[in-house]
């Protein structure tokens, strides 16, 4: 299935052609195939600099089979609202796929715990904090490190990450290829103030009883039919009816495959098996693998054309160029432990 291409990474021209020169002088410098440093299999810790004062980190997990040989995809996870790395790590379980599937995985830290997601949440918020702008130093970074396919990056995340990824899949289309939001629906009052560069492929995956960001929507939120409704329109879907309708016990996915560009929109309501009607954290249902549900929508996105490879922001190349001459850190900030 064909899809408009994405572009390469935004960048400043700040500093970048001093760098260009600077590189340029050192010449040539072993690299994997793709023109990236290797990177081991393993977890790695990095951070990127905002401004003068913010430190911001991510994790790094590089799946076990690889070797750089190949480029392969990359999953960025967003944790919820006073959420850590670790905890979104043991909820999610993206990196047992990864190792499965053979794909990049990424675990940002949110500023104080939290993402500036359009109207949610925390202190990223209510500060203003450019998480935009962090995504995509990300992105350009593992992919001066990685053998990364620039059309097979996408994004996921839970509660506040969900809302994250949506606001991603409004604002930067033009770097991710699909997202996976989960228990948050689309945070735009109206929905239709999210108008992305290109029909994008969107999974929502929200709690049938959820409590805290109700499905049929509340007062600080959308509904989930409200959120599908937004990305059919956006998409240019035909059809009220999805065309596909799959039940996973209690739970169910509803798919719409006839898009704009094939950018597939799908919906999955989920009973996360709870006594109590708290079904916020989906993650515990035993109805679905989210993960795996999440990939396979993904793996769907099938396309024709492989876009321009990503660009690296000059950081990222000096970085680059640093690493494999055996010079310490990526260029990209002190490395820190992972909290």
């Amino acid at each position: 299935m064909a899809c408009a291409q994405p572009v390469g990474i935004r960048r400043s021209g700040s500093g970048f052609r001093s760098h260009l020169f600077l590189v340029s002088l050192l010449g040539a410098v072993a690299l994997s195939p793709s023109g990236a440093v290797a990177i081991e299999p393993g977890i790695h810790t990095r951070s990127h600099s905002q401004g003068l004062f913010l430190q911001r980190t991510y994790t790094v997990y590089v799946p076990s089979g690889y070797d750089g040989s190949e480029s392969v995809p990359l999953v960025i996870d967003y944790h919820g609202l006073a959420d850590i790395i670790s905890i979104q790590n043991i909820w999610s379980g993206w990196r047992n796929l990864a190792d499965v599937e053979g794909f990049i995985v990424v675990h940002p830290a949110g500023y104080l715990d939290s993402w500036n997601a359009e109207t949610c949440c925390g202190l990223a918020w209510l500060t203003g904090i450019d998480d935009l702008e962090f995504s995509r130093a990300i992105v350009a970074a593992v992919s001066a490190e990685a053998n990364v396919d620039s059309s097979r990056v996408y994004a996921t995340g839970f509660s506040n990450g969900g809302a994250m990824s949506h606001v991603l899949a409004c604002e930067e289309a033009d770097l991710f290829r699909a997202v996976a939001p989960m228990s948050y629906p689309i945070p735009y009052f109206p929905p239709s103030d999210c108008e992305p560069s290109r029909p994008i492929p969107v999974l929502t995956i929200m709690g049938l009883n959820d409590l805290l960001v109700p499905y049929n929507g509340g007062l600080l939120s959308t509904s989930a039919e409200a959120t599908v409704d937004h990305w059919k329109a956006t998409n240019g879907c035909t059809g009220d009816e999805p065309d596909e309708f799959v039940e996973h016990g209690n739970s169910y996915c509803e798919t719409y495959t006839q898009c704009d560009d094939d950018a597939q929109v799908a919906l999955c309501s989920i009973d996360s098996g709870f006594l109590i009607d708290l079904n916020h954290i989906i993650y515990t249902n035993t109805d679905l693998d989210l993960a795996q549900a999440a990939w396979a929508f993904f793996e769907a996105q099938e396309q024709e054309e492989t876009p321009p490879a990503v660009s690296v922001p000059a950081v990222g190349a000096l970085g680059s160029v640093l690493l494999a001459l055996g010079v310490g850190a990526l260029g990209l900030g002190l490395l820190r432990p992972d909290r």
